[in-house]
């Protein structure tokens, strides 16, 4: 199996937050790249990257997850609208995981971007989710949601 830089939005298991690689220490210097949503700044929102062994990025946004090559050229989207994909995608095995707002958790082709499969796991799930991980052949993904109670979203008594 590929080793990825950075596998999810907490990073690689067992190691989360920890990375092999090295930052630039020269920040002066502009970003290699940069993305903007072609309909505007406030298009979308993004929530997080995943990394793989060639160094291509994955960047989920509330509409969708897209893919970048190591110079920030778009390979590919996924549209997830009308649901919204609020978590940091996950590679394991040549499959990008994600989790949306309808309550469903899709696994997409990492070279296509196309839908491996997608299985509904709840009626919503919330725009406050966990990230969805996979390892060893799991796939973990928060999948809950309750209407906001008067101690706040997360809060039940």
């Amino acid at each position: 199996a590929d080793v990825y830089h950075w596998s999810s939005g907490r990073g690689n298991f067992p190691d989360y937050a920890v990375s092999s690689a090295s930052a630039p220490f020269d920040l002066a210097h502009k970003h290699a790249w940069n993305w903007s949503h072609p309909d505007g700044r406030f298009a979308t929102l993004t929530y997080g990257t995943a990394i793989d062994h060639m160094r291509n990025v994955y960047l989920s946004g509330a509409d969708g997850v897209r893919k970048f090559d190591k110079h920030g050229k778009q390979l590919w989207e996924h549209i997830s609208l009308p649901a919204e994909m609020m978590d940091a995608p996950s590679l394991y095995d040549g499959k990008v995981f994600g989790s949306d707002t309808k309550g469903n958790v899709v696994a997409l082709d990492m070279e296509k971007g196309e839908v491996v499969w997608k299985t509904q796991v709840a009626e919503e799930i919330g725009q406050d989710n966990g990230f969805t991980m996979a390892n060893d052949g799991v796939v973990l993904a928060a999948c809950d949601w309750h209407e906001p109670g008067p101690h706040g979203a997360a809060n039940h008594k």
